[in-house]
C-alpha cells in the first residue's frame, strides 16, 4: 500500500526525533561517566585528614564537658576530691570513694552510674588515641616535613583552616602565621585595632615556651619554616 506524502513526512520526522533523543541519551551517559571519573581523580586524601582533625576536636570537647559534669555529680558526695584531684586521681576516687565531712549519702546504684560514666570517658579517650594515630599516619604520608615541624595536631588544624593541602602550600608564610585568627584580622582591617601575631600557631611548643616579647618573632620564624616545608611536601612531588 502506497503511503501518502504526509505519512512519509511524519515517519521521517519521527525517525529524526528518535535519533535525536537517542543521541541526547548517549551524551548524558557519557557526561555522567566523565563526571564520575573526574570526581574519583580529584579526590585527595587530605580531605580525610581534615575530617579527622574535626573529629579529634569534637571528641576532646565532649570529653571536657563530660568530665566537668562528672565532677559536678561526684561533688555531691565528695566535693573536695571532685574539685581538687587531677583527672586520673579523680577517676580513681570514684571507684574507691572516701566519705568527706560534707558528704551526702548516696546509694549503691548512684555509685554504679558514676562508675559507668568513667567507663564512657575511657572509651572516648581510647577512640581519641585511635583517631590521632590515624591522623598521624595520614599526615606523615601527605606532608612529612610539614608534620614533623608542626606536630600532627597543629599540622591538621592548619590544613583544616586552609581547606586543602594545595591551598595551604600556595599560602604565603604571613597568612599561615595568622590562620585561625581571622576574626582578629578582620577587626584589625576594619577598625585599625592591633593586628594578631598568630592564630593556631600558638599551640606550637616553641611559641608557648617563648617569652611574651618574643612570641611574635618566634611565630614569624616558625611560619616561614612551615611555609617552606609544606611547599617542599606538595610541589616536590609535582616536579
Amino acid at each position: 500500500m502506497k503511503r501518502s506524502s504526509f505519512e512519509v513526512k511524519n515517519l521521517k520526522r519521527n525517525s529524526l526525533k528518535l535519533s535525536y533523543n537517542s543521541e541526547i541519551m548517549d551524551l548524558r551517559i557519557l557526561n555522567f561517566e566523565q563526571t564520575r571519573k573526574d570526581l574519583k581523580a580529584s579526590f585527595q586524601r587530605d580531605l580525610l585528614a581534615i575530617h579527622t582533625i574535626r573529629t579529634l576536636d569534637l571528641l576532646e570537647a565532649i570529653q571536657e564537658k563530660l568530665l566537668a559534669q562528672l565532677r559536678e555529680r561526684f561533688s555531691i558526695y565528695a566535693p573536695l576530691a571532685a574539685r581538687s584531684l587531677e583527672e586520673a586521681g579523680f577517676i580513681e576516687a570514684i571507684h574507691h570513694p572516701k566519705e568527706e565531712a560534707l558528704s551526702v549519702a548516696l546509694r549503691n546504684e548512684d555509685f554504679t552510674v558514676l562508675e559507668s560514666y568513667t567507663v564512657l570517658l575511657k572509651e572516648l579517650k581510647k577512640e581519641y588515641d585511635h583517631q590521632f594515630a590515624y591522623l598521624n599516619g595520614l599526615l606523615t604520608v601527605l606532608c612529612p616535613r610539614f608534620t614533623a615541624l608542626a606536630t600532627p595536631l597543629l599540622a591538621g588544624r592548619l590544613l583544616e583552616r586552609a581547606g586543602s593541602l594545595q591551598h595551604l602550600a600556595c599560602l604565603p608564610s604571613s597568612t599561615i602565621q595568622v590562620l585561625g585568627a581571622e576574626k582578629s584580622l578582620f577587626r584589625h582591617l576594619k577598625t585599625g585595632s592591633k593586628p594578631p601575631r598568630f592564630g593556631v600557631l600558638f599551640q606550637h611548643p616553641s611559641i608557648a615556651n617563648a617569652t611574651e616579647s618574643e612570641k611574635g618573632k618566634t611565630a614569624r620564624k616558625l611560619a616561614n619554616k612551615l611555609s617552606i616545608a609544606v611547599k617542599q611536601d606538595y610541589f616536590g612531588e609535582k616536579q
